[in-house]
């Protein structure tokens, strides 16, 4: 007993010790309404991006209208800017276009200001399936609006290029009467609008007229020219605007160089049955540096059974063999039906 009651006693103390040593909790010191708050309205952010990033990534057009029905439903989801903007992007990119359209009334409701890119998703996607006068009408809402820039203008003319290419020209010159400074991407669309509607040599002129104002073409810009002229059944004008280039000093990727050799392919084809001129093609390219590739080779077997030039089908096959090249399923593919074509059964 006597023992318990000291044992007891000496507990005590450590407690009231204990106690007496402890930092009090200051009143400013205790969480706030304000920090909880933060805390609620960070957590509701990383799940509204979480939910923004799941949208954009789907595929399925039924789980997205689920996802969208869902929302419609949800006052805090439909109210958020980022989650309707991956609803914009979404059924754009699927071609959903009456979804895209609601979600972009919806979206333009809140009291967060538009981005340039729900316009732009829109604008692509109403020009895709041929609803240019709806292009327009977005397009009108904003002619006086900060928002309008640059990729806005480039996805109209995208548009317009792609159903109306004669009305190009003139919406370019608006572009550039708004003082809105076209880039790369902006000519490329011109250039192609423009060999649409007028042929390679109108396409070209525009080409050296990019040029002239310090614009220098990428590869998707010699692809658009050298392919109109191809497709006009002109290889040679293309060969020769490529040779241009080259003086001029352009050091054109191996994909243009593959372009070129189509077009050297169709025009020697197309007007004799030899085939010297791949020849010094292929000295030509070994001069620049450039080593012909998988496709290079596929071109001139495609242009050969194109037009139906068996025996330069072999030919080509010869060149491979002297340079070392190994022959993949389709170029072995192309020989087997020349030497069918030529009676070379055994062969």
């Amino acid at each position: 007993r006597m023992w318990a009651t000291k044992e007891v006693s000496r507990q005590t103390h450590i407690d009231q010790s204990s106690i007496n040593h402890r930092p009090l909790r200051r009143f400013h010191d205790a969480p706030s309404l304000e920090v909880h708050q933060n805390r609620s309205d960070s957590t509701n952010a990383t799940k509204t991006k979480q939910l923004a990033h799941k949208i954009r990534k789907l595929t399925n057009q039924h789980a997205v209208e689920s996802l969208f029905h869902n929302a419609k439903n949800d006052q805090n989801i439909q109210s958020d800017p980022v989650v309707m903007d991956a609803f914009i992007h979404t059924f754009s990119k699927l071609g959903q276009l009456a979804q895209a359209q609601e979600a972009f009334k919806m979206r333009k409701s809140l009291r967060v200001p538009l981005t340039s890119h729900p316009y732009v998703w829109l604008i692509k996607a109403l020009g895709q399936a041929r609803k240019l006068q709806e292009c327009m009408t977005v397009f009108d809402s904003i002619q006086d609006s900060p928002v309008l820039d640059l990729y806005i203008w480039n996805a109209l003319l995208s548009a317009v290029a792609s159903n109306k290419p004669d009305r190009a020209p003139h919406l370019f010159q608006q572009m550039r009467a708004s003082e809105v400074e076209p880039d790369v991407v902006t000519w490329n669309t011109m250039i192609q609008a423009r060999g649409r509607s007028s042929g390679g040599d109108a396409a070209f002129k525009l080409f050296k007229e990019m040029q002239s104002e310090g614009i220098k073409p990428t590869d998707r810009t010699w692809t658009i020219m050298l392919s109109q002229y191809i497709n006009e059944r002109k290889p040679r004008q293309a060969w020769e605007k490529f040779l241009e280039s080259l003086k001029s000093g352009d050091r054109p990727s191996i994909a243009i160089w593959n372009v070129a050799v189509r077009a050297l392919a169709d025009q020697s084809l197309l007007e004799s049955k030899q085939f010297p001129a791949i020849l010094d093609m292929m000295d030509l390219m070994k001069q620049y540096g450039v080593e012909p590739d998988e496709i290079t080779w596929g071109t001139l077997f495609r242009s050969a059974i194109q037009l139906e030039r068996w025996q330069e089908i072999l030919e080509i096959e010869n060149l491979m063999k002297t340079r070392g090249e190994l022959r993949n399923n389709f170029h072995s593919t192309a020989i087997l039906q020349a030497l069918g074509k030529l009676g070379k059964i055994q062969e």
